[in-house]
């Protein structure tokens, strides 16, 4: 039995990596939530609102300039203060259990008892809200969320590349200016 269990162990744990390793490459998954109009046309200029629970200035303002490049290039002009649209961000990061089923399974038998080991993860989660107020209406325009599995052992680097991806893939739905 001790034999049977070491090449168990050596499989759970394989596929543990593989499936971390799966859940890295998986890209940001983004949900317009709301979308009151797709005319922006009649807005010119924008202000990015600094996050109150964002306690880190220097990755706020790294996300805030991620933020102002996309509008920018959608035809937004950024302004210091009372833009056409208020945009507001917030993000964070949990964690959430998952299974891994469909990806492998080790088995072993014992006494003709069949038992089935799945490969759980808790993979840690990151997401970012960012919504767009008209600032004459006080009424919110367009908002998304995007949601992905973050690596924070990761080198800052690798992480600010991703994070300007997930704001570039969330603002993609976005209306431009013309």
């Amino acid at each position: 039995m001790g034999c049977i269990r070491k090449p168990l162990a050596m499989v759970v744990a394989a596929l543990c990596l593989t499936a971390a390793s799966v859940a890295e490459a998986r890209s940001v998954q983004v949900e317009v939530t709301h979308a009151a109009t797709g005319d922006f046309s009649g807005y010119s200029t924008f202000v990015v609102v600094p996050s109150k629970s964002i306690q880190d200035a220097s990755f706020r303002a790294a996300l805030e300039a991620m933020i102002a490049s996309e509008l920018t290039d959608k035809g937004f002009i950024e302004v210091e203060s009372s833009g056409d649209l208020v945009v507001a961000y917030d993000g964070g990061v949990g964690s959430r259990d998952q299974i891994f089923t469909n990806r492998g399974y080790a088995v072993e038998t014992t006494g003709g008892v069949t038992t089935v080991y799945t490969v759980g993860l808790t993979v840690p989660v990151g997401a970012l809200a960012i919504t767009v107020i008209d600032r004459a209406r006080g009424e919110a325009v367009w908002q998304a969320i995007g949601k992905g599995m973050i690596k924070p052992e990761a080198a800052p680097e690798k992480r600010v590349k991703r994070l300007a991806k997930a704001v570039k893939k969330i603002l993609a739905s976005c209306p431009s200016r013309d």
